[in-house]
């Protein structure tokens, strides 16, 4: 049940800002109301004509009942044997702005609610935002930032960074920072992502890499923009290759959601936040850490809530609790 109400302290630069989930129906604005098919709530940011939309010809489409849940044996092997050949992972982060206009959230102050700011965003230019913290990490290298990415300038900004680690992982992280106020596509884009039903590439000036669907690992961090929608948006993406891959949901109550789009997509839910908290990149950081290294899911659960409290001064108890590992099953 989507709870009425929720609250949640910020710390930044010493001081409290809120910035919490709430259950208010706040939207994006669309050009038709939410009684229109899923088909026409596609994001408008990715071009059409590349989007794979066969299943939308089927006469019989997929049903959750023929998509379930899995182990990530495959996803392990996979990685495993990039690694051991010399192929870089990449990492594709989605973070929709934290915006107090457009989401139904708690306000925090206005420029760190601005959902259309790069410069004071809490979610991308903060100490604990996704650019700023990879930007001051001396293990990661900031190879390209892009600004206004799509024609409709949804995504704000791409930044991309590298690293390698100790077992000879090369690991590319990609994070797109769309705007505040389009949080249906951001969600849309993420699970399109998951399902593999659109890739894109990234010249770099070392490496040309894959993206969206050609991503190892996806990202969701901000706001859980799925208590904003009713039921049956965004858009339902299905999993119709043979690829898996890893997905994680750094949002407010994202043990309680993301499943069943999961499950879709074939894409194995590594961690996901079981409450409230602050979506921090420090978060991320500590999960990639532990993915690029091979560990195990449940030392990436331990590892995310333990960089939690690094930050916000919370017991090594409350850090064991903050996440979920894999299906809710496996809880």
């Amino acid at each position: 049940m989507m709870p009425q109400f929720y609250g949640l302290l910020l710390i930044f630069l010493g001081l409290i800002h809120t910035a919490s989930c709430s259950s208010s129906n706040k939207t994006e604005e669309v050009s038709s109301s939410h009684h229109q098919s899923k088909d026409s709530l596609i994001n408008d940011s990715i071009p059409t004509k590349t989007i794979d939309t066969s299943l939308s010809k089927k006469e019989t489409p997929p049903r959750l009942e023929d998509f379930s849940t899995f182990t990530r044996t495959k996803i392990e092997q996979n990685l495993n044997k990039k690694i051991s050949q010399n192929i870089p992972l990449v990492v594709h982060v989605f973070v929709p702005l934290c915006d107090n206009e457009h989401q139904g959230i708690v306000p925090t102050t206005a420029s760190l609610g601005n959902g259309f700011s790069l410069r004071s965003n809490l979610y991308w230019a903060t100490s604990t935002g996704m650019k700023r913290y990879f930007k001051e990490k001396k293990t990661w290298t900031l190879l390209q930032s892009t600004k206004n990415i799509y024609h409709d300038s949804t995504v704000l900004e791409r930044v991309v960074f590298k690293r390698t680690y100790p077992n000879k992982a090369v690991v590319y992280l990609v994070a797109d920072a769309y705007r505040g106020d389009k949080m249906l596509a951001t969600l849309n884009d993420f699970f399109r992502a998951m399902s593999n039903n659109y890739t894109s590439t990234i010249a770099l000036p070392d490496h040309t890499i894959s993206i969206h669907g050609g991503a190892d690992l996806v990202v969701f961090n901000g706001h859980n923009g799925l208590l904003d929608f009713p039921e049956g948006t965004p858009t339902t993406f299905y999993n119709t290759t043979n690829s898996q891959k890893d997905m994680v949901a750094i949002a407010c109550f994202a043990n309680e959601y993301f499943e069943t789009e999961a499950r879709q997509a074939q894409a194995y839910p590594i961690v996901r936040a079981k409450s409230t908290l602050h979506p921090g990149a420090f978060i991320i950081s500590a999960i990639i850490d532990d993915w690029a290294m091979l560990k195990s899911v449940e030392q990436m659960r331990l590892s995310a809530g333990k960089a939690y409290c690094d930050v916000h001064d919370c017991s090594i108890r409350t850090s064991k609790n903050l996440f979920y590992k894999g299906w809710r099953t496996e809880n």
